[in-house]
């Protein structure tokens, strides 16, 4: 499955599994918005070479489930992450939310602080106490969204080189 967002502009992308011919998609929608799945079954098993392009306009791929013949069971990883990010960024930009309704997870791991650590250096919001604000609006947010009571694993992440104005075990014990 290729999940994506859409939105008014026209923008297309088109998929293509082991040099086959290209299907294009249209992700012209009315408003924004994540959270749309492109299906691709009818595979045999093994491996395939699947390959996205983009046609026209600026498409956004959130993410690609890979299935072996298990779409309804096993185990499941898709990656959310936006490297460089502080917490605020996913409290505060949350189209990605749309897309929890449309995977149901059992699992959700936050990793966050670091990025908050090094950047309170030269941005003086970025406190321990406001990270702890940050993480518990995304947690709301993440249960608020999900109908099945994902288990919510908060990770610390290993404590970065970086000097800053708090230190690191602050972050990490909120």
């Amino acid at each position: 499955d290729i999940l994506w967002a859409g939105g008014p502009s026209t923008d297309v992308f088109s998929w293509a599994i082991d040099g086959g011919s290209a299907t294009n998609v249209d992700t012209t929608l009315g408003t924004a918005s994540d959270a749309h799945v492109t299906q691709i079954r009818g595979l045999a098993a093994g491996s395939h070479a699947l390959v996205i392009a983009r046609v026209s306009g600026t498409v956004v791929i959130d993410g690609i489930m890979v299935y072996s013949g298990d779409e309804s069971l096993g185990l499941r990883v898709w990656e959310a992450g936006f490297g460089g990010a502080e917490s605020d960024f996913f409290s505060a930009v949350t189209p990605w939310l749309d897309l929890l309704t449309l995977i149901a997870p059992d699992l959700v791991l936050i990793a966050e602080g670091v990025n908050d650590f090094i950047t309170c250096a030269t941005n003086a919001i970025y406190t321990p106490a406001y990270f702890r604000t940050q993480v518990e609006t995304t947690v709301s947010l993440v249960r608020a969204k999900v109908t099945n009571d994902p288990s919510i694993v908060l990770v610390v992440e290993p404590k970065p080189y970086n000097p800053s104005t708090y230190p690191y075990e602050q972050y990490a014990a909120q």
